[in-house]
């Protein structure tokens, strides 16, 4: 009898030994399954941070592309204009020339001094107005470009 109890008193412990050992293992696996989902959040954390910046560095590209190619057309525009007054400055010289030679043709005529003096006053406006006019567009095109340096900036 005092054998059987012995028996069953190492029994028991052994039992709740296993008991506590199924407990810790239990324990153990979760504390396991809750690091793991937390590294697995953390990957995904990190994966999102990474496409976010990859996203920003794309966009600043673009931005920096789009910039460059407001300068590129603004400098095109530019070499455009000048062409154009180059073209017009060598059109007035060549009247010009045109102009004196018929003068020296026609020196002793009053009515063609006349009409050279009314010639180059309406040249002389033309001149004006187009300056006025290329200044303004000057103008218009700095601040488009300036506008479009502030956008690129921001």
């Amino acid at each position: 009898e005092h054998k059987r109890k012995e028996a069953e008193q190492q029994w028991k412990e052994q039992l709740q030994r296993t008991k506590r050992e199924l407990a810790d293992l239990a324990a153990q696996e979760a504390l396991e399954r809750r690091l793991f989902e937390e590294r697995k959040r953390e990957n995904v954390e990190i994966a999102q941070r990474k496409e976010a910046m990859r996203l920003e560095q794309r966009e600043a590209e673009r931005q920096q592309e789009l910039k460059q190619q407001a300068i590129a057309a603004q400098q095109r525009r530019e070499e455009e204009e000048r062409a154009a007054e180059r073209a017009r400055v060598k059109k007035l010289q060549e009247e010009e020339e045109a102009e004196e030679e018929q003068r020296r043709r026609d020196e002793d005529s009053a009515l063609w001094w006349s009409e050279v003096r009314e010639n180059r006053r309406k040249w002389q406006q033309e001149l004006e107005v187009e300056a006025s006019e290329k200044r303004r567009h000057d103008e218009e095109s700095e601040q488009l470009a300036s506008a479009v340096r502030r956008r690129c900036e921001a």
